[in-house]
């Protein structure tokens, strides 16, 4: 049975090998933006109204057993014409 064992576990190995050569060339670039920062693309006006106010609520809720107030996620607010190529590169975004 030990042997048994063995053997599955030395073709798994084998199996799980990939030999596949990487693709040469392509770039991807690196994301922008802080650990803990979620950048949200949303119209101001829904920004300012219980939407926006819900989006804050739920997306950065305070730290609770925290001496002082801290958030659990620092919230970006960018409107859609202000979202350009350059902020697609950040790492957390919801439209």
């Amino acid at each position: 049975m030990k042997n048994l064992l063995i053997v599955f576990t030395a073709i798994l190995f084998i199996v799980s090998c990939n030999n596949e050569p990487q693709e040469i060339g392509v770039y991807k670039s690196g994301s922008l933006g802080k650990q803990g920062e979620i950048t949200i693309v949303m119209h101001q006006q829904l920004w300012t109204s219980k939407m926006g106010d819900l989006t804050r609520k739920y997306l950065s809720p305070d730290i609770e057993y925290f001496p002082q107030t801290e958030k659990l996620f620092d919230l970006k607010h960018e409107t859609e014409g202000d979202f350009n190529s350059g902020s697609k590169r950040q790492k957390n975004i919801i439209q």
